[in-house]
């Protein structure tokens, strides 16, 4: 009978020992399925492109938005030194408060320095109207170019 408890009373630890492992493992489970659970990342919002009910617009229109970039925009000396003209096409983002964001050069001029400075130089354009649809602010994509000639 000895025998017989000894051997239930180490079938009984192994249980337990087997359990308590258990209880471990799934704690743990629970801990990174939080962890999971706050790392994800926001949905960003979708950018319209057409379809707007209203388009963006900067004060005073789009030639005030073209005065405003040509006197912010400085001829890169590399670019005057070596005779460089070129047409830059950018994209960028008009936000739902009015601000821009996402500058991209959608069309090069060939001159990465002439590249640069126009996504600058329209970086600097903020407080614009933003676009509509269905009557409330959206985040809408805009494209402008811009002429580098000597």
């Amino acid at each position: 009978m000895d025998n017989e408890q000894l051997n239930n009373e180490e079938t009984v630890e192994e249980v337990t020992e087997e359990t308590v492992e258990a209880v471990e493992t799934e704690e743990v489970a629970e801990e990174v399925v939080v962890e999971e659970a706050v790392v994800e990342e926001p949905v960003e919002e979708p950018v319209l492109k057409f379809g707007l009910d209203v388009q963006p617009e900067y004060p005073g229109g789009l030639t005030e938005a073209m005065k405003v970039v040509a006197a912010n925009t400085k001829y890169p000396a590399e670019a005057k030194a070596n005779g460089w003209e070129g047409k830059v096409i950018c994209t960028l983002i008009v936000e739902k408060d009015g601000s821009v964001s996402s500058v991209k050069v959608m069309r090069s001029s060939g001159y990465t320095v002439l590249d640069d400075e126009a996504v600058r130089a329209f970086s600097t354009l903020s407080n614009w109207a933003p676009g509509q649809k269905d009557g409330k602010p959206v985040r809408a994509q805009v494209m402008l170019p811009l002429q580098f000639k000597l």
